[in-house]
């Protein structure tokens, strides 16, 4: 089956290594799947809170020429981050014959996969809209360092704070008002 993959990251502060990263698991989830990827789409620092975007819509006119049978996607929130472009566009695809597959994202094709999808794509949307509320909180990457407790480093309200390397999963407490 015949395959594309599409990445995205948002931000100019997340860099290359995002899409990087979300193309070699793809690689290794197609050929897991017995999968053949022949092209991969890539919008570098573009909002998933609507659809314009330049590979994204190139995609999705190859899709409409059926140019391909499947999408794969790091997550849901790769198509969008808003429930009802993600569902329109979903439903174009599927209208084309495209089958969607998440990397990180074991949605079942059950009944009960239809609502953790639908689960999943209110949480994209919700959390778009967390981050537009707190306009000072901003994430940095560094230099991939051994451990990734220490690769996101938070900036929040003017005050810097690094994650412990003593700290497996660092937290980051705020509170905003």
């Amino acid at each position: 089956m015949n395959a594309v993959v599409y990445a995205r990251f948002s931000s100019h502060r997340q860099g290359e290594r995002s899409i990087e990263g979300q193309v070699a698991e793809a690689e290794c989830f197609a050929a897991a799947h017995g999968l053949t990827i022949v092209k991969v789409y890539a919008d570098r620092a573009q909002t998933g809170r609507n659809d314009n975007r330049e590979q994204f819509q190139r995609m999705f006119a190859d899709a409409a020429k059926h140019a391909f049978d499947a999408l794969i996607v790091w997550k849901t929130d790769r198509i969008g981050r808003n429930k009802e472009e993600i569902a329109l566009n979903k439903y174009h695809l599927k209208k084309n014959g495209v089958k969607i597959y998440y990397v990180a994202e074991a949605i079942p094709d059950t009944p009960e996969g239809i609502i953790l999808e639908a689960v999943i794509e209110g949480m994209a949307a919700y959390y778009s809209e967390q981050l537009s509320r707190v306009p000072s909180f901003t994430m940095k990457k560094t230099p991939m360092p051994e451990k990734v407790s220490e690769f996101f480093h938070y900036e929040l309200c003017g005050i810097e704070r690094a994650a412990a390397a003593k700290q497996p999963y660092p937290t980051c407490r705020w509170h905003v008002g």
